[in-house]
């Protein structure tokens, strides 16, 4: 599979299989051709799989167990090797960024600020988080948000630019109004007035 940087997801793109684009504080890989279906909890494995994401999370439940099948079908003729693949796009880890290197295109370091960016301009002393015509962000710094319900907990007044997640949206629409009284948990995010879902 080739993979190919598209920066920060946006609704207005299409994405073809192997793009990879950054989303709140992650970066995934698109499984599936899309348009306007952010790479969000219901969306994961279908469109989207993670790809470097700024801390792991806890280990889900043992699942239960499947029940095995007695029948066998025959086993069926092999098939004629494939084509050798297109090598993929390669990206090198460069550690942490320096004033003193080159730095060339997929080269990948950390920063200072906790992030992890990823080289689209060869350049020697732009320095990352600062230029966005040499650097994109890869994985933004882990950071643990609470969950708020209206039910439960005052949702912080809208400021802009403001990112929390609830649990009670009534949609899990990328670019919705939050409304409560749902049973979807999602990021939202605000235009200094309102919530939007995204």
């Amino acid at each position: 599979m080739i993979l190919n940087w598209q920066g920060t997801w946006s609704p207005y793109s299409t994405y073809q299989v192997g793009d990879v684009v950054f989303y709140l504080t992650a970066s995934y890989i698109a499984l599936d051709i899309n348009t306007n279906t952010a790479p969000i909890q219901n969306t994961l494995g279908v469109y989207w799989s993670p790809f470097a994401v700024g801390a792991t999370g806890p280990q889900g439940p043992q699942g239960v167990a499947g029940q095995v099948s007695t029948i066998h079908g025959p086993t069926g003729a092999s098939g004629s090797q494939g084509d050798t693949g297109v090598a993929g796009q390669g990206f090198t880890w460069r550690n942490t960024w320096s004033s003193a290197n080159i730095y060339n295109v997929y080269d990948c370091v950390y920063y200072t600020d906790g992030n992890s960016y990823i080289c689209i301009a060869t350049n020697v002393t732009a320095t990352p988080g600062t230029d966005i015509s040499k650097w994109n962000i890869l994985a933004g710094a882990s950071i643990v948000s609470p969950i708020y319900s209206a039910a439960t907990t005052v949702i912080p007044s809208p400021v802009v630019g403001a990112k929390v997640f609830v649990s009670d949206a009534t949609a899990n629409t990328f670019g919705a109004p939050y409304i409560s009284g749902g049973a979807h948990t999602v990021p939202v995010w605000s235009n200094g007035i309102s919530w939007y879902i995204g």
